[in-house]
C-alpha cells in the first residue's frame, strides 16, 4: 500500500497479467530516496521500484545471467555513499545495483568470500559493507576492492560478549554508533577495534529483529515474539510493550518486521501474523 499525505491511497497487488505491477504481495523491505521513489523487497518476486511520478512499477527480477539479480528473496535494501543500491537477498548473497550504468553484480560465497549467501543485515559506512550473514556472523566487505576483507564471529575473539552468530538487522545511530540485533541480544559494534559489545540495559536473551532511532533519541527495538522495546540511551529509559488479548490499546501482535518513523515522528510497525 502506497499512501501519498493529502492526496490519495493506492493499494498495489500482484496481478498476473500487469506488466506494471509488483511481482510479489509479500513484501520484506521498503526504502524511499530522495526523488520519492520507493523501493520494495520482495519474497521471491527480487526488487521492485515504485516511481512516484507516474506510478509506474519497475522489476528487478532474478535470473540465471551474471547481470541478473542472482536472489529472488531480498531481505535487505540498502544506498552506499556513491548512490548504488545494494540488495542483500536469502538465497543468492548480496548484489550491486548501479544506477548510472543501469548494471547489476552479485557477489556470493563462490566470487567474493561471503560467509553465507543467506544474507538478512546491510549497512554501508564510507567504504564498507557490513553484511550480517545467517548463522555465520558478520563480514566486512570492501565497497573499492568489491570482496570481503574480514570475517567475524564468536570463534574470532578469546573473550568476546557476542552470543549469537546470527545477525539479523544492522543499523546506525545518528551519533554514529553501529547497532547489531542478533538472535540472543543487541549489540554495539566498533568498526575500528571490530569489537562487539553487548548492551546491557536491554534483554539479552531476546531475539531481536529490527531497530529504529526516533526523533527524540529513543531506541525502538523491534523483536521475533516479544514485543517492542523503547530505550534510550542517554537517560537510560526502558519499556516493554507486549501483546495483551484484553487491552484493545496493546500491540496486537507480539512479532515485529519492520519500524518507521513518519513525517508527523509518529512510530510506525509492520507486524507479522503468528501461526
Amino acid at each position: 500500500m502506497i499512501y501519498q499525505l493529502a492526496t490519495k491511497v493506492s493499494h498495489l497487488r500482484k496481478e498476473n497479467h500487469n506488466k506494471w505491477g509488483i511481482s510479489d504481495d509479500a513484501i520484506y523491505n521498503i526504502l524511499q530516496d530522495k526523488d520519492q521513489g520507493i523501493w520494495l523487497g520482495t519474497y521471491f518476486g527480487g526488487l521492485n521500484y515504485y516511481h512516484a511520478h507516474n506510478s509506474i512499477i519497475e522489476k528487478i527480477l532474478p535470473g540465471d545471467q551474471p547481470t541478473n539479480l542472482q536472489g529472488s528473496v531480498v531481505r535487505a535494501i540498502k544506498k552506499d555513499k556513491e548512490g548504488n543500491i545494494w540488495m542483500g537477498t536469502e538465497n543468492g548473497g548480496i548484489s550491486k545495483w548501479n544506477l548510472s550504468t543501469n548494471k547489476i553484480q552479485s557477489f556470493t560465497s563462490q566470487n567474493s568470500s561471503l560467509a553465507n549467501n543467506n544474507i538478512h543485515g546491510l549497512l554501508a559506512i564510507k567504504d564498507k559493507l557490513l553484511v550480517g550473514a545467517f548463522v555465520n556472523g558478520l563480514d566486512i566487505f570492501d565497497l573499492k576492492r568489491l570482496q570481503v576483507t574480514q570475517h567475524l564471529d564468536r570463534n574470532s575473539y578469546h573473550n568476546s560478549e557476542l552470543e549469537s552468530n546470527f545477525i539479523f538487522h544492522l543499523y546506525q545511530t545518528k551519533k554514529g554508533d553501529i547497532l547489531a540485533a542478533s538472535t540472543r541480544g543487541l549489540y554495539r559494534f566498533n568498526l575500528d577495534t571490530k569489537q562487539f559489545f553487548l548492551i546491557k540495559n536491554v534483554p539479552a536473551y531476546i531475539f531481536y529483529t529490527c531497530i529504529l532511532e526516533d526523533f527524540r533519541g529513543n531506541l525502538w527495538i523491534g523483536t521475533w515474539r516479544d514485543g517492542l522495546i523503547c530505550y534510550n540511551p542517554e537517560t537510560n529509559y526502558f519499556k516493554h510493550y507486549k501483546q495483551q488479548t484484553h487491552d484493545q490499546h496493546a500491540l496486537p501482535n507480539n512479532r515485529i518486521n519492520s519500524l518507521f518513523e513518519d513525517s508527523k515522528k509518529d512510530c510506525g510497525l509492520q507486524l507479522r501474523e503468528e501461526w
